[in-house]
């Protein structure tokens, strides 16, 4: 606990960059990319504000299917290079650039999930599980036997904080109650006054042989071998932070808390 301790500190101290809160969508040639799917799919929960960015193609539009009763950014250009729409309801929306929509057939999808129950402070970062071989995911939430295997990425998807020293953290707490956090940070769900505390999964703060590394453009991976038996009843919170003395806590950017729950 007090090398945790230690190490949130050290957070505090990082180098300043740039930060925002948003889901970004590039528009680059005729295409939408999403910044987490990477295809024109966007997938958000309710609540979460998404920002397109011109990054190439010349100009475009934002506008959904129904002829921009939804939103409709209006005609992009370098002059305009971003647009921010807040999904207000869950549901699916569909959109287009109005301006290559017949010539190259420029559309995204807008999905969006419930609000999320461990929201982190929404600022470029991601992180993702898989149980027993199944593809990475943002599930909230999933469930682990004994035997199972479990892999975790935690990256920054426009890369406000590649190279960014970095903590991915576990607390193991019983099924059906919450660690809550530490008082004054509610972006960050473990919980140093309960007992068992937060532990490291992995430190992202400290030189390695290759000196200081910080977090890779594509994200740093751990794969745990195999969920040993007698945990069913707990659950494993986990959550990546990002060393960031501008984001918006003064501290660190946390990503969503995400639950492994452990069965029989």
């Amino acid at each position: 606990m007090t090398r945790l301790c230690a190490c949130l500190l050290l957070l505090s101290a990082a180098q300043s960059i740039a930060w925002a809160q948003f889901h970004e969508v590039d528009m680059i040639g005729t295409v939408y990319v999403d910044s987490v799917s990477g295809t024109n799919v966007t997938i958000v929960p309710q609540g979460r504000t998404i920002r397109w960015n011109l990054v190439s193609g010349g100009q475009h539009t934002v506008t959904d299917s129904l002829g921009g009763m939804i939103f409709d950014s209006g005609l992009m250009t370098s002059a305009n290079p971003q647009f921010t729409f807040t999904p207000p309801a869950t549901g699916m929306i569909n959109y287009q650039c109005n301006v290559h929509l017949s010539c190259c057939n420029m559309v995204g999808t807008i999905i969006v999930i419930p609000a999320l129950n461990f929201p982190g402070s929404n600022e470029d970062t991601v992180l993702e599980t898989s149980v027993a071989g199944a593809a990475l995911s943002i599930d909230e939430t999933k469930m682990a036997a004994p035997g199972d295997t479990v892999s975790i990425n935690y990256r920054s998807p426009h890369g406000s904080f590649t190279g960014i020293g970095f903590l991915i953290v576990g607390q193991l707490f019983t099924t059906g109650t919450l660690p809550g956090g530490p008082t004054g940070f509610p972006s960050v769900h473990v919980n140093p006054s309960i007992t068992p505390g937060p532990f490291l999964l992995h430190n992202g703060t400290i030189n390695t042989v290759l000196g200081f590394q910080g977090l890779p453009p594509n994200g740093h991976n751990l794969f745990f071998g195999f969920v040993p038996p007698g945990l069913a009843g707990n659950s494993l919170m986990i959550q990546g932070l990002s060393t960031i003395n501008t984001a918006a806590n003064g501290f660190f950017a946390a990503s969503d808390g995400k639950v492994i729950q452990l069965t029989p």
